[in-house]
């Protein structure tokens, strides 16, 4: 996961989503799997909310067709931390980084899919 940082610093998408395919190749360069989880959406009080979140939201639709196309497991945690791409108000301090309650719902949402994925490499 990446990318809100360098969206509030002036970034545009095709930056972000190159950068973020480079650790992709890197880490199955040294046959690590990897899980690409889409960006955590911000909350609509951010006075940067529109232009940070059109962003946001084509990182996410570039980085699920990557992992599509690629075999590579996409998770999208703001089907659990978000309403309407918006990140829910109960799980952030400030728009943008998690509270506890946030890390706990997101860690419910990939701990299975890690869990499978080292199943799957143990009996290979």
């Amino acid at each position: 996961m990446g990318g809100t940082n360098d969206f509030g610093k002036g970034a545009e998408v095709e930056e972000v989503y190159a950068n973020y395919i480079e650790i992709v190749k890197s880490l199955q360069a040294y046959s690590i799997v990897p899980i690409i989880q889409s960006t955590i959406t911000i909350l609509s009080d951010d006075p940067y909310y529109i232009d940070i979140s059109n962003k946001i939201r084509r990182l996410n639709d570039a980085l699920k067709l990557y992992a599509y196309a690629n075999g590579i497991i996409f998770v999208d945690v703001n089907e659990q931390l978000s309403t309407k791409n918006v990140l829910s108000s109960q799980y952030t301090y400030d728009g943008m980084h998690l509270l506890g309650s946030g890390y706990a719902k997101w860690r419910d949402l990939i701990l299975p899919i890690i869990r499978s994925q080292l199943g799957e490499s143990k009996g290979a």
